[in-house]
């Protein structure tokens, strides 16, 4: 298989996907709209004799939230089941394919009617990125509170001169990271010499910080979790030992 990358396949991926989301908000919009018009007719009173047919508009509404809704959910889980199986080159750095597919269950999930008006609060890192605040706060969200769960600090009384000992003798084969604030952190405390070490990224949001920052990313699983970063890192490793 040829290692050059070829990110038309993951961006095909992608509209595919944007396609099944428009279609699913469609139908959870029209349901919201047929299942409101019900209700706006039993108010006008136009329909006072007839609840069989307000019942019948409440259901077909009703069942269309729950088909997009079930699009939604099928849609990301197929998009994220293809993007894993992809060769590692062919995603492009900095892509975060799960944040499309993680919006889209959480949308799915909670329906954009019961997000208008609502308070939301998300535990997170003390630095992350706004994208999960921006998103329900655009679809009405009445408040939402970014409470940081944890924040990551340098060290202190670390090994740095040792660590560069290391480095400068080739000693260390590989440095791992689980997120952005660990390689920034990293090479702040090492500086210069840690540019070109190989790496180990938990997800492509840390591998495109690690390449501006001068490392090389061979490492990153398709499932960004510790437990999928190590066996990328023993699969690694094993392929390299099986090569001429």
């Amino acid at each position: 298989m040829s290692n050059s990358s070829d990110p038309r396949v993951f961006f095909a991926a992608v509209q595919t996907l944007l396609g099944w989301q428009r279609s699913s908000l469609a139908l959870m919009a029209f349901g919201f709209v047929i299942e409101r018009f019900s209700l706006f007719l039993t108010l006008l009173r136009v329909e006072r004799e007839n609840s069989t047919r307000q019942f019948f508009s409440l259901v077909v509404g009703i069942a269309l939230i729950l088909l997009g809704s079930a699009v939604a959910l099928a849609s990301s889980i197929a998009f994220r089941r293809f993007v894993r199986d992809l060769p590692q080159q062919d995603v492009p750095p900095g892509s975060w394919a799960s944040l499309g597919t993680t919006v889209n269950v959480i949308v799915a999930a909670i329906g954009i009617k019961r997000i208008r008006g609502k308070r939301f609060v998300i535990p997170r890192a003390e630095v992350a990125r706004e994208v999960l605040p921006e998103i329900l706060r655009s679809k009405g969200a009445r408040e939402v509170v970014v409470a940081p769960a944890y924040r990551t600090v340098k060290p202190k009384g670390a090994q740095i001169e040792r660590i560069r000992e290391l480095i400068a003798s080739g000693a260390i084969d590989l440095v791992t990271f689980t997120s952005s604030s660990t390689v920034t952190n990293f090479c702040d405390l090492i500086g210069a010499p840690a540019k070109g070490l190989k790496a180990a990224a938990i997800g492509p949001i840390t591998a495109a910080t690690a390449q501006d920052r001068g490392l090389e990313v061979v490492v990153r699983p398709g499932k960004y979790t510790v437990s999928a970063l190590t066996a990328a890192i023993a699969e690694y490793y094993g392929s390299a030992k099986r090569e001429p």
